[in-house]
């Protein structure tokens, strides 16, 4: 957009102003901060005929003919700026019979994770300023964004589990599977707080088939290639997390292997204490002290401190354990076990997306 003048630089404003408080209205929200930094994101992130076309998108997939009719637009520039927004991650588009839909998607998880082919030194450092304010306000909401899957060779075989808690029952039925780089770790790097962890460590996967054939910022694998990544994660001591409800997305899900250094969400369990921040599994680690040697492995392994040596006796602290099972698959004396949760501390995820969105909007009073 060719700006003119004041009044276009006000016009601009505006439209970032409107932006923040539509991303505000999603149930997955979008604080707002005193020093206004959070406006200073949307515009490294959107250009302003971008801000204003997402501000007019209704929160339900339409196709481009849809929207240009609803808003008064020409139906192929919208297509071409849907496209093109599209491709930054800022929108979600997917076939709907024999067209194709657009849906907005919400600041976080959505728009700033898929930005992460564009991110650069200015956007990593305007989301840490960001980010502070951003977890207080949007960390302690329940339920949370993301959950913790336990390894599955960590699960004991004897126990019923349900298939959203196996990570491998939670891939069988997708097609198509993809790589992308985490924008959590790429972002860290940028401000000189990098980790030893890999970083192309985001799984997607759809029930489609070659839905990923044609993104330049995803690789597209084979189903093999995608159960052997999961199983290199986990020895990386990477913890596997996902969308916080039972059944995927059939258009597209993912699962994200990060790691307390750098993810948006394990941080803030980690490094600002946010209980809320991710949703553990119900299970949790248990020590076998006549079996444990003291070798020190569990308490190097464990991204969340939970797991201590007092008086020469191995100590796990339920309250910060996450159950992830990363400690489980590498104690060389086999001390240490996943066990079910007590009843009042297991929760049920909510059923889909859908209902997540219900409940977070309920608990946000909007």
């Amino acid at each position: 957009m060719q700006k003119c003048g004041l009044e276009d630089d006000l016009m601009d404003e505006d439209v970032y102003e409107k932006l923040a408080q539509k991303l505000g209205s999603f149930p997955s929200g979008f604080p707002r901060t005193e020093s206004g930094i959070e406006i200073r994101l949307l515009k490294k992130i959107f250009l302003p005929e971008e801000a204003a076309l997402m501000i007019e998108m209704m929160p339900m997939p339409e196709t481009a003919a849809q929207i240009a009719g609803r808003t008064g637009r020409n139906p192929q520039q919208t297509l071409q700026l849907l496209l093109t927004m599209l491709q930054k991650g800022q929108i979600h588009g997917f076939p709907m019979g024999e067209e194709f839909a657009f849906v907005p998607l919400p600041f976080i998880v959505g728009i700033y994770f898929f930005h992460s082919p564009y991110v650069d030194k200015e956007l990593a450092d305007l989301f840490e300023e960001y980010y502070r304010s951003w977890a207080e306000g949007s960390l302690n909401i329940k339920p949370t964004y993301h959950r913790v899957i336990s390894v599955d060779k960590s699960i004991p075989l004897e126990f019923e589990v349900f298939p959203y808690e196996r990570a491998e029952t939670i891939l069988k039925d997708a097609n198509s599977f993809g790589l992308f780089p985490c924008m959590c770790k790429l972002q860290k790097q940028l401000v000189d707080d990098s980790c030893k962890h890999p970083t192309n460590t985001c799984l997607v996967f759809s029930q489609a088939s070659k839905a990923f054939d044609n993104i330049p910022s995803i690789q597209s694998i084979s189903r093999e290639e995608a159960f052997k990544a999961l199983r290199d994660f986990e020895d990386a001591g990477l913890v596997h997390t996902m969308g916080n409800f039972r059944e995927t997305n059939p258009g597209m899900d993912f699962i994200c292997s990060c790691c307390t250094c750098g993810c948006t969400f394990l941080r803030g369990l980690a490094e600002l204490g946010i209980e809320n921040s991710v949703a553990k599994t119900n299970f949790m680690a248990v020590v076998k002290e006549e079996a444990c040697d003291g070798c020190g492995t569990c308490i190097d392994r464990c991204q969340f401190k939970a797991i201590a040596m007092k008086d020469d006796v191995l100590y796990v602290n339920n309250k910060r354990c996450a159950g992830c099972g990363l400690c489980v698959i590498t104690c060389p004396s086999e001390a240490l076990s996943l066990e079910r949760r007590p009843e009042d501390e297991t929760v049920q995820p909510p059923r889909d997306i859908q209902e997540w969105n219900q409940v977070r909007a309920q608990n946000r009073q909007i």
